[in-house]
Parts: structure tokens; C-alpha cells; sequence
């Protein structure tokens, strides 16, 4: 245990050393709990036969040879009265390989095949921490693990990565993601749409589509991440005839839940000219019975006046 602590000390000061060194605490990443199970395992199986060679003659017990009680009954909680130390090692080995950076990462990376989901989720954080664009092909097929920890972990990984994926990687990356939209599980959905907008503007146009039926998701979190996608697209592209986006967008402005509702707000502010047309229905969120939904309409429509204005044109913002 103590070699492996010191291990984590090391950084990129021993590279001669330093593959050899990370492979020994990758492979303590699957060191399992059977010491933890069976901490006093019985040496003897056979329970008839006598351990003890010299048994003691007298049965009667030794009297409390010390005459002074202890003056504290109560003893000292312990707070770990039964450490693991196949636990304490593996913890020991995921800040050794994440403080030798690149090398570390690297090391641990034949781990995502792993047998023991605990330890795929170990490698995806170290990958996530230490960023290893290079490893997002591998992370990406963990996206159909069986584990739905793992897959979680794949995709917070993949949002991490995303803006050190090749070019030449994005388009497959989120053909994966975007495949996550049908997951039962709402966060991966959420992560998902969040991990598309980190990939960038025409990720998202390449899958407008699919991202605009996450609109009428029916979690509160995925409409919202769905509308901050959208957002994205109309700010970059604003060549583009976005008025069929602000008419999806308009109809999250009766949503349910407040969240959605203030998030359409924003981001029809961002559509300009085609957002206007739907002034009436932004115009209505003024009598919400939320606070923030009416001082966000209040922040949009005099936006929305003032372009008219700059711009010339005659908006009914009324």
C-alpha cells in the first residue's frame, strides 16, 4: 500500500520508469473485495480438529490483573474499523495514474475491457480528468455497456472530450450520442444533448431533426438541454431560414414547467427576425404567474423592439 501512495508522488520526474510503473498500478485497478469478505480467513478446514497445540490446562479465566478501571469507559469510535485494503490500493492506484498524466491515462486504458463495470467507470474518470481525446473512439463504444453507471460515466466522459476530438472523429462521435436520445435512463438524454452541443453548431444542424423531437421529451431537464441546443444553431447559423426552429421553440413558451418556459424565452431572443413573427405568444408570458418568466418576456420583447427599431423594421411587439 505504501509503495503504490508513494507512486502517486512520482509525476513525469521518473519517465525511464514510468510505463513500468503505471502498468503495476493499472493492474490494481481490478484488485477485488475477497480480503474485505474474509479478513480472518480459517487456515485449518477442518473444524473437528484442534488448532491449538497447547491448549491451556487451567479453564477458569485470568483475573483483571490491573486494579485501576479505565477512567474513560467510552472508547474512541474507529472510523474505519474494517478497512479494505484491496479498496485502499485501487483508490491509491487512480490518483497514481492520474498524477502521471498521459502515461497514466494510457496505461489504464486496456481496462475498459474490463469484467468488472467499477472498473471501466474508474478508467472513463481518469480518461475524463485527464482529457485523452485520442481515447473518445473507445469511450464512445461504452455507451452500449450494460451498466447504466458505466454508461453514464462514458457519456460525462465524452462531454469532457469534446472539444479535443478530431474533425475527422466528430461525425461518428455523434452518430453514438445522438443514438443515446431513445436511453430510458432522462440523464443520459440530457448528457447526451449536452455532449451534441459541445461538439459544435453543425453537429447539431447535421441532426436538427432528431434534436427537435427532444422537445417533446417528457422530463423538464431534457426539453430544457434540447432548447439550449437550439439556441446554438440559430447564433451561428443565421444565414439559415431558422423559422421552422423558433416555431418549435414558440411552443415550449406553454410548457409546464417555468425552467422551459424562461429557456424558450431566451433563446427566441437570439432569432431575430423570425422570432417576431411569434411576439403575440411571447407577449402573453407577461401575465405568467412566475416572476421569472415575465422578467425574462420583459428582457426579450424590448430586445426584439429595439432591433425593429436599429433595423428599420415594423414588428408588432404589442
Amino acid at each position: 500500500m505504501a509503495a503504490i501512495q508513494a507512486l502517486a508522488t512520482m509525476g513525469s520526474s521518473g519517465m525511464a520508469a514510468g510505463a513500468r510503473v503505471a502498468a503495476s498500478a493499472a493492474q490494481m485497478l481490478e484488485y477485488d473485495d475477497h480480503e474485505a469478505r474474509n479478513p480472518n480467513p480459517n487456515p485449518n478446514p477442518n473444524p473437528n480438529s484442534n488448532s491449538n497445540p497447547n491448549p491451556n490446562p487451567n479453564p477458569k479465566p485470568i483475573p483483571n490483573s490491573n486494579p485501576i478501571p479505565n477512567p474513560n469507559p467510552n472508547p474512541i469510535p474507529n472510523s474505519n474499523p474494517n478497512p479494505n485494503p484491496n479498496y485502499e490500493a485501487r483508490s491509491a492506484s487512480i490518483e497514481a495514474l492520474m498524477r502521471m498524466g498521459r502515461i497514466g491515462a494510457e496505461a489504464s486504458l486496456p481496462y475498459l475491457n474490463s469484467d468488472m463495470p467499477r472498473v471501466r467507470a474508474a478508467v472513463l474518470h481518469i480518461i475524463e480528468q485527464l482529457k485523452l481525446g485520442n481515447a473518445c473512439n473507445l469511450v464512445l463504444g461504452l455507451l452500449k455497456d450494460g451498466n447504466c453507471l458505466v454508461r453514464e460515466g462514458a457519456m460525462r466522459c465524452l462531454s469532457s472530450l469534446t472539444c479535443r476530438i478530431a474533425e475527422s472523429d466528430k461525425a461518428g462521435v455523434a452518430d453514438g450520442i445522438v443514438a443515446c436520445f431513445k436511453e430510458e435512463n432522462a440523464l443520459m438524454r440530457e448528457m447526451a444533448l449536452e455532449s451534441l452541443r459541445g461538439l459544435g453548431a453543425e453537429s447539431l444542424l447535421q441532426h436538427l431533426d432528431s434534436c427537435t423531437g427532444m422537445l417533446m421529451d417528457k422530463e423538464s431537464n431534457v426539453r430544457v438541454a434540447c432548447i439550449k441546443a437550439m439556441r446554438i444553431v440559430s447564433e451561428s447559423y443565421k444565414e439559415i431560414d431558422s423559422e421552422e426552429i423558433a416555431s418549435n421553440v414558440s411552443l415550449c413558451l406553454k410548457d409546464i414547467d417555468i425552467e422551459v418556459r424562461v429557456e424558450a424565452l431566451k433563446t427566441m431572443s437570439f432569432m431575430g427576425q423570425n422570432s417576431a413573427a411569434y411576439a403575440t405568444n411571447m407577449g402573453v408570458c407577461l401575465d405568467d404567474e412566475s416572476a421569472l418568466v415575465r422578467k425574462e418576456a420583459i428582457k426579450t420583447l424590448a430586445l426584439m423592439a429595439n432591433r425593429a427599431s436599429v433595423s428599420g423594421t415594423n414588428h408588432n411587439l404589442s
